[in-house]
Formats: C-alpha cells, sequence, structure tokens
C-alpha cells in the first residue's frame, strides 16, 4: 500500500518560493566568483596598464589557427583578378595599375557598388597583403 504525503497549498507555495530564491542566489554567486576570477583584461599582474588590444574580427583568429596567411597574389588572384584581371589591367572594373594604395585600401573596405560585401570577407591581414600587391602591378 502506498502512502501518500499530503502538503497543505501554503507550504508547496512556500517550497516553490524557496527553490526559486535558491536559484537565483545560486546564480549571483557564480556571477560575483567569475567576476573576482577577471580583471578584465585592462592592468598587468603588477597593476600597471596594459594597452588595449585591437578586437580581432572571426575570420582573422581563424586563419591566425589554422594556416599561416596567404600571400597577396594568392589573395588577389582569388579575390580580384575575376574582375580587375590578373594584371590589374580590368575586365569589368577599373584599372589598378598605377594607384595609390590608399585608394584601394578604401575601395576594399567601404565595398560601395560592386564590390559590397568584399571588405566584410577579409580580414585586415588579408586586405593589407592584397593591396601591397596590387601596388606591384605594372
Amino acid at each position: 500500500m502506498r502512502v501518500r504525503r499530503i502538503r497543505s497549498r501554503a507550504s508547496r507555495g512556500r517550497a516553490r518560493r524557496l527553490s526559486v530564491l535558491f536559484v537565483i542566489l545560486g546564480f549571483l554567486a557564480l556571477a560575483g566568483i567569475l567576476a573576482g576570477c577577471s580583471d578584465g583584461g585592462t592592468t598587468t599582474s603588477t597593476g600597471a596598464a596594459r594597452p588595449a588590444a585591437k578586437p580581432r574580427t572571426p575570420r582573422e583568429d581563424r586563419l591566425r589557427r589554422w594556416r599561416p596567411l596567404p600571400t597577396g597574389q594568392t589573395l588577389y588572384e582569388r579575390v580580384c583578378a575575376g574582375c580587375h584581371g590578373t594584371d590589374g589591367r580590368a575586365k569589368f572594373a577599373p584599372v589598378l595599375v598605377g594607384v595609390d594604395p590608399g585608394t584601394i585600401d578604401k575601395a576594399i573596405r567601404e565595398s560601395k557598388g560592386s564590390m559590397a560585401g568584399i571588405g566584410d570577407r577579409l580580414a585586415d591581414q588579408e586586405i593589407t597583403a592584397i593591396v601591397e600587391y596590387a601596388g606591384t602591378l605594372q
């Protein structure tokens, strides 16, 4: 024969409130522990201020972890040559021969018109490598 435990409605409500309270206190304690374990990365162990690092994009992290950065020529051939030609003398896009590197860099990063989205897909190191290679085209 099974014995059934009978609780009053008030005791069930109290138990529910206590369990919610313990869950909230647990989360607060965990947050306090985690906050105490990190200094936010702004100081060194001696307390001196550390210079802020430039945040990396997820693509830069992937490139850094898995493979060396491709050369500017390789990147240019993959990303740019389809429109600008392997020699930079344009098939469907502006000629890159003799163009200021700053102009090329700005065009890639701003990604306007037909180049929309190119700058978002490339890491800073990749853009720099492409600009340096495009500067060598003659």
